[in-house]
């Protein structure tokens, strides 16, 4: 079926980011919406406590937390480092800078921390649950599952620690064994609309698509805004032949995630107006999701005015007027990336691609003669074109 298989591919993402969403949960319930200038207050505060004295290490991790939530996450490292040296035994400050790394992607490290969190403070449920959530991205599943277990002998009401238990079985295709993990979950906490979404994935790893309905209706019923939950509904109901009721889940899954992520990234601006990357991202999904292209023209014109030498955001500028009509313009931002990298491949494909819209085949030639070097595959497709006009 063909539509099946495009949602599957929407599994497999869901699966692979599962325990991302673990980790997001745990940050949002540990990080308040706190504005630039409260920041500023805390930090200054923190500083005094340290200037007083430099041998509080509470002060130190506070400052950290504070960094951390910021987004500095290297100046956040610098201080649980000192924090640290002064108190070794610290676990905490061991576990906010397991947080640090992990943020940065140095997994390893952040591994470490958090595994000497745990030696510490042997109960540190926390710690076994971030841990898991390192050892998922990894593909390590094993190792996943073992921490899980730890946590949950720690604490056997530990609901998250069942939870990431329940998605560690998943990923290795343990159906009945995640079944029994996510039930645990929901004996716990009935209204836990992620494990009943974890339920409704299991059963459909089952082909119970009638039970994985079920669950993904509860999931959207105590948690509306549940992306995930109306992509695993369009996947149960694409495999009972039911396409009308999968594409428009699938659909309000879309919405739900692209409103989300907007918001997202647009918080993320909030914080730390010059974050380039963040603009970026924001485009895409005007660009991409949304069919807002005026938005997302705005989006990279803020990403190329905070780092003017970024050949990616003049090459999407140019998508963006591309997606308009606006083809001399979407040139000029082609060729504006292609001045920062010449080699860019996709740039030399997408202005030939404009020129033959704007009716210049010698000069699309040209590009096609560049791309031969670079990239075969791309100078083959911006070829086809070529022949296509010509005929």
């Amino acid at each position: 079926m063909k539509f099946s298989k495009a949602i599957l591919i929407l599994i497999c993402i869901t699966l692979l980011c599962s325990c991302a969403k673990i980790e997001e949960t745990i940050i949002d319930a540990l990080v308040e919406n706190t504005s630039e200038a409260t920041y500023d207050r805390k930090i200054t505060e923190y500083k005094k406590a340290i200037k007083a004295n430099p041998n509080d290490a509470d002060a130190y991790c506070k400052l950290g937390n504070v960094y951390y939530k910021k987004g500095s996450y290297k100046k956040a490292i610098k201080e649980f480092k000192e924090s640290i040296r002064i108190n070794p035994d610290f676990a905490e400050a061991h576990f906010w800078l397991g947080w640090a790394y992990g943020e940065k992607g140095l997994w390893d490290e952040a591994i470490e921390e958090y595994k000497e969190a745990i030696r510490i403070k042997p109960d540190y449920v926390e710690a076994h649950n971030n841990i898991e959530v390192i050892y998922s991205k990894k593909k390590l599943y094993d190792q996943a599952m073992e921490e899980s277990k730890e946590a949950i002998k720690a604490n056997p009401d530990d609901i998250e620690a069942h939870y990431t238990l329940g998605w560690a079985y998943e990923s290795k295709c343990l159906w009945d064994e995640a079944i029994k993990e996510f039930k645990k979950a929901i004996k716990i906490k009935i209204d836990y609309a992620e494990a009943h979404c974890g339920l409704g994935y299991a059963y459909c790893g089952k082909g119970s698509y009638n039970k994985a309905i079920k669950e993904f209706k509860k999931a959207i019923k105590i948690k509306p805004d549940y992306a995930d939950a109306y992509f695993g509904l369009a996947w149960a109901y694409g495999e009972k032949g039911l396409l009308d009721e999968a594409i428009d889940a699938d659909l309000e899954g879309d919405r739900i995630k692209d409103d989300k992520e907007i918001k997202k990234y647009k918080e993320a601006i909030k914080i730390k107006p010059d974050d380039a990357d963040a603009y970026l991202k924001l485009g895409f999904i005007y660009l991409w999701n949304k069919d807002l292209h005026d938005e997302a023209i705005k989006a990279y014109k803020e990403a190329i005015r905070i780092k003017p030498d970024d050949a990616k955001a003049y090459f999407l500028l140019g998508m963006a007027y591309g997606q308009k009509g606006l083809y001399n313009k979407a040139m000029k931002e082609y060729k504006e990336a292609i001045r920062i990298t010449p080699d860019y491949g996709v740039a030399h494909e997408y202005l030939g691609k404009i020129y033959l819209s704007l009716n210049k085949r010698e000069e699309a030639l040209k590009e096609y003669e560049i791309l031969k070097k670079l990239d075969p595959k791309s100078a083959k497709r911006l070829l086809d074109d070529i022949n296509k006009t010509s005929n």
